[in-house]
């Protein structure tokens, strides 16, 4: 088939599919959690299958050196939403050179354009490359000891904290593998917990500068106090304070830390519990407003009839607006609460 009829199977299969699991989603009230981790395994088969084609396609250039592509963010965290971005980071073999990472570099960039471009049948993800090191700045694709040495010496605090959430899903998987066990070495070393919860202090605050600057002020999900990132963020940091300890906190996912951190007694257990709940009931809330128009969108609606309709989405015909509105006031206070007994205030 012709490169335009592959990309638009690529986009029928994620469309396809989306609908099974919103249908499972919104109509038989299967847990969030399998949700998410369904919404993952989808975005990893799809790069799987662009990947395989771009190194198809480049095949007429030359052989493609052996590369890894690993998930970052949320996909890393198997918690993908219904319209996420997907963060993906390329490595390339131990022996690589200049000339195969350049060869690396040329495949990641098709399966950029495989994912993304706009057909007649939409596109499958936005890629976002950023988290690689050095961000825009930085090669497309880096060779394992490159990579590791930039982990080990030049990576800021929440580059590390980013790190926690790396895995491998396409590609060489040993190779990939190899980078995700030996940058686990590297996070499990001894640091200072109040250098990382300065950190995590400081990127909500900015998080919170940015949100409020939007043009028209509503609740904001994710990046507003006591939302989503303050749980991932919270979780990420008390992780990587206890890792060197308790190797067993290493996880990606942010419930499976939450549940860990009770277990070791760094956090309570009903804090971890409520956590979990919040967290979950605030994601949900997030898939609703994306699934209708598979859009971005973390900010609640500004018109009454909009927030009655979601309501009634989340709760069925009796939810009212004025029971999601209490819901999420109750929520994201008990959240703000446990943040700042657990990692601190907002810029401190």
């Amino acid at each position: 088939a012709d490169l335009g009829e592959w990309l638009n199977r690529m986009r029928r299969l994620r469309r396809r599919e989306v609908l099974r699991i919103g249908i499972r989603d919104m109509y038989l009230k299967i847990p969030m959690k399998i949700i998410m981790e369904e919404l993952s395994l989808l975005a990893e088969i799809i790069v799987s299958y662009a990947l395989k084609g771009a190194i198809a396609r480049y095949s007429d250039r030359g052989a493609a050196p052996p590369l890894c592509i690993l998930a970052m963010g949320k996909l890393g965290g198997s918690e993908l939403n219904y319209s996420s971005d997907i963060d993906l980071l390329c490595v390339v073999g131990e022996e690589a050179d200049n000339e195969a990472k350049t060869r690396a570099a040329s495949i990641i960039e098709m399966v950029r354009a495989d994912l993304s471009t706009h057909t007649e049948e939409g596109y499958s993800y936005r890629v976002d490359l950023r988290l690689r090191p050095y961000g825009t700045g930085g090669e497309l694709a880096h060779g394992l000891s490159s990579l590791v040495k930039y982990y080990q010496l030049h990576a800021a605090p929440w580059e590390l904290l980013a790190a926690l959430k790396m895995r491998p899903i396409s590609g060489d998987m040993g190779l990939g593998r190899e980078l995700c066990n030996r940058v686990r070495e590297i996070l499990m070393a001894r640091r200072a917990p109040q250098e990382i919860f300065k950190t995590v202090c400081h990127m909500r605050q900015e998080a919170i500068r940015l949100a409020s600057r939007a043009l028209v002020k509503t609740t904001d999900l994710k990046a507003g106090i006591g939302g989503i990132r303050d749980v991932e963020f919270m979780a990420q940091a008390l992780q990587l304070v206890h890792i060197s300890e308790l190797p067993e906190l290493f996880t990606g996912n942010t419930t499976e830390a939450l549940e860990r951190l009770g277990a070791a007694n760094i956090i309570s257990s009903s804090d971890a519990t409520s956590l979990i709940e919040d967290y979950l009931f605030l994601r949900r809330v997030e898939h609703l407003l994306q699934i209708m128009e598979d859009r971005q969108i973390h900010t609640l609606p500004k018109s009454h009839e909009e927030m009655e309709a979601l309501a009634k989405r989340l709760f069925g015909p009796e939810g009212t607006r004025r029971r999601l509105s209490e819901q999420l006031e109750e929520r994201t206070r008990r959240i703000k609460a446990k943040f700042e007994k657990y990692v601190g205030e907002y810029g401190h």
